[in-house]
């Protein structure tokens, strides 16, 4: 078992390594600073979605480099999975950048197509990052999960609908949600339940499977 770990991991040297050890010590100093409110030590504040999506850049990209594609392989990091590193650094950093834009424009509820383009590709890095770090079957978990629809935009229109239709005659009956409300929470309620029955089925089969 303990072979089998330590194969696991590729053996870094030379400027990888040194690229891995900053990257690490960025983010060492990222969450340090993040959970002690040092600002940087010049006031300068970083918005959570950035510091997530600077947190991904700096921990999550070098895993391209630490693990390998498959059993197997030697200490030179290959081509492919220097391409892997440095498009999840770089979509990291898009959204890191692109920050408060997010949050001023509602991206997660209408994000340019551009965006739409990189985060798909981020998500698809994801995947293979957990397969490579913790087996395929958290990756069929985690993809899954993220390939159920959950449609935000959608769900933002029947609100709003729901609440044009309340203002042109509202009619609230003690002790009840308004009608616009009910029908929001109705369908969260069914996305939820959607997405828990098929994550636990999935979770069979792959229990039954993998055994």
């Amino acid at each position: 078992m303990a072979d089998e770990s330590v194969q696991r991991h590729r053996p870094l040297r030379g400027p990888w390594l040194a690229v891995f050890v900053a990257l690490t010590l960025a983010g060492l100093f990222l969450a340090i600073n993040h959970l002690f409110n040092l600002r940087f030590f010049v006031g300068f504040v970083l918005l959570e979605n950035r510091y997530l999506y600077l947190l991904l850049a700096t921990f999550f990209s070098s895993a391209f480099l630490l693990f390998p594609a498959g059993k197997g392989r030697g200490a030179r990091v290959p081509w492919y999975d220097l391409v892997l590193f440095f498009a999840a650094l770089v979509c990291s950093c898009y959204f890191a950048w692109h920050g408060e834009r997010m949050v001023r424009e509602a991206w997660e509820f209408q994000a340019p197509a551009f965006a739409v383009g990189v985060g798909v590709v981020l998500w698809l890095l994801l995947l293979e990052g957990a397969r490579r770090t913790g087996g395929l079957a958290l990756a069929l978990i985690l993809g899954a999960v993220g390939a159920v629809d959950t449609r935000p935009h959608r769900r933002l229109q029947l609100l709003t609908q729901r609440r044009s239709e309340a203002q042109a005659a509202v009619r609230v009956v003690p002790g009840q949600l308004p009608t616009f409300e009910r029908a929001f929470l109705v369908s969260e309620l069914r996305r939820i339940v959607v997405t828990a029955g098929a994550l636990l089925a999935l979770i069979v089969v792959l229990a039954i499977v993998l055994r």
